[in-house]
């Protein structure tokens, strides 16, 4: 979100919020589900996990865990208990067929990146899973939990996977472009990286763009100015130039700090569709 407006970055330490808030605790609560769910598939072999054990996994996962969640209105936009049962049984409707090429789940991964200014500044991510996909590819899983739904074209493929990033969630594109950045650097034998997502909220086929390794020439000079200019950012506040807010279609009503934006709301269109 900070490559398009860096303004909800800046401003997130003294903002608090309810609604997103609660999306938040379900997104972690499922990621950790899920990572769990996975850890396990890997230790064992198994390709799938029953139903029911995957309940036991969610319950004891929660109740380890600091998360807060209502029992849920049993609507579609539901951000409570209900909400995560549906996700965690839809998960474990999903074959794995090889999880012994399970490289990393929920592991953080990091490189230093030079800035124009030559500051090393460490660049992280935790991706949700990384799996080897030979002969000599990456494919990185991404669990999605929101409520927006990405553009589907008019045809889905065969093999039931939407190719490019016009299909895929909002940032998609960063989170490729930065994950497969830090994959090529922690596995330096691998010419591509695919990141594919599901909104296990929304189901549908799994969607998914590849990079390859050429994309550094360009990608580690951009994230090391993009993190300069943020540092920066972060360290003038809400009156850096940097800082200045910048409407788009990343103004949505999601946005932390929507409500104090200087932007009038027509001119960001909140609650509009910009895409078909």
């Amino acid at each position: 979100a900070c490559a398009t407006c860096a303004r909800p970055t800046v401003l997130e330490g003294d903002w608090t919020g309810g609604t997103v808030g609660a999306r938040a605790d379900l997104g972690s609560a499922f990621h950790a589900v899920a990572a769990e769910v996975l850890r396990t598939l890997r230790d064992t072999g198994q390709t799938s996990m029953p139903h029911q054990e995957c309940i036991e996994v969610m319950r004891e996962t929660t109740a380890a865990g600091p998360w807060l969640l209502s029992p849920g209105d049993g609507t579609a936009s539901s951000t409570g208990y209900d909400m995560l049962v549906q996700m965690v049984l839809a998960l474990a409707t999903e074959e794995w067929p090889n999880p012994a090429r399970f490289l990393a789940i929920e592991d953080r991964l990091s490189h230093e990146v030079i800035g124009p200014d030559g500051v090393a500044r460490m660049a992280t991510g935790t991706p949700d899973l990384v799996i080897a996909d030979p002969p000599r590819g990456l494919l990185i899983i991404d669990h999605k939990t929101g409520m927006a739904k990405p553009p589907t074209p008019r045809e889905i493929p065969d093999d039931d996977v939407i190719r490019g990033l016009q299909y895929m969630s909002d940032h998609a594109d960063f989170q490729l472009h930065v994950y497969g950045l830090l994959a090529f650097k922690q596995w330096p034998r691998a010419q591509t990286v695919t990141l594919r997502e599901r909104n296990w909220r929304w189901l549908g086929p799994w969607r998914e763009a590849t990079i390859t390794r050429e994309a550094l020439e360009h990608d580690e000079p951009y994230l090391g100015e993009l993190m300069m200019k943020l540092e920066r950012a972060m360290a003038e506040g809400e009156g850096s130039e940097l800082a200045a807010p910048r409407s788009g279609p990343h103004c949505t009503s999601r946005c932390p700090v929507a409500r104090s934006c200087p932007i009038p709301r027509e001119r960001r269109r909140l609650g509009v569709l910009h895409t078909k």
